[in-house]
């Protein structure tokens, strides 16, 4: 708009109504909080989070962690033993012939 303005494509009241609506609109209210919360969180300290946000966000210890099915693995070695014979073919086809496969039709 200012370039506009400047090299005279458009009028002052094009720029007045320009400015008018982007106030009306208030336009740069949602940046303006987004700026102001993120202030306000870098000057809480690590000891103002309460003790229970704080064991929240902890990592799980390892014995907690998902493991994949037997079943995953085995299509898993699948498509890995697929994708070697032929890596051009598409991903796509290589998932369904592993989900096609009798022994994922007998296990599902």
């Amino acid at each position: 708009m200012r370039r506009r303005y400047s090299e005279g494509e458009v009028g002052a009241w094009y720029v007045f109504g320009w400015y008018l609506y982007h106030v009306m609109t208030l336009w740069t209210l949602p940046f303006r909080l987004t700026e102001w919360e993120i202030a306000r969180i870098k000057r809480m300290h690590r000891q103002d989070i309460p003790e229970t946000m704080q064991a929240w966000s902890q990592p799980l210890p390892k014995e907690q962690w998902a493991k994949p099915s037997e079943e995953l693995q085995r299509q898993s070695q699948q498509v890995e033993m697929l994708r070697e014979r032929d890596p051009q073919r598409s991903i796509i086809d290589i998932f369904a012939e592993v989900q096609r496969s009798p022994s994922a039709a007998r296990t599902g």
